[in-house]
């Protein structure tokens, strides 16, 4: 399988190790204080979430037909030029 093109939207996360039984993988750091281990994704680290563009659109509308009825816009008066 070709891997996935990234689209316009997808949003990636950094990515932690995990063992066997799915608990973070952790290294310390010298002081005392334990960090996970980062990596573990496809794209130096990161791994996709997902993407928030929808793929389709839908929409609903409603026309209303009224028989015997046309709206008329007024008429715009026009200004005649007096010479002389």
């Amino acid at each position: 399988m070709s891997p996935k093109v990234a689209q316009f939207g997808d949003l990636y996360v950094q990515t932690l190790q995990k063992d066997a039984q799915g608990r973070l993988l952790s290294h310390p750091d010298g002081n005392g204080n334990y960090f996970p281990v980062q990596g573990n994704g496809q794209l130096n680290g990161y791994g996709m979430v997902g993407n928030p563009a929808p793929k389709f659109q839908h929409g609903i509308g409603t026309t209303v037909y009224l028989q015997e009825f046309q709206p008329e816009l007024p008429r715009r008066r026009q200004i005649r030029r007096v010479t002389g």
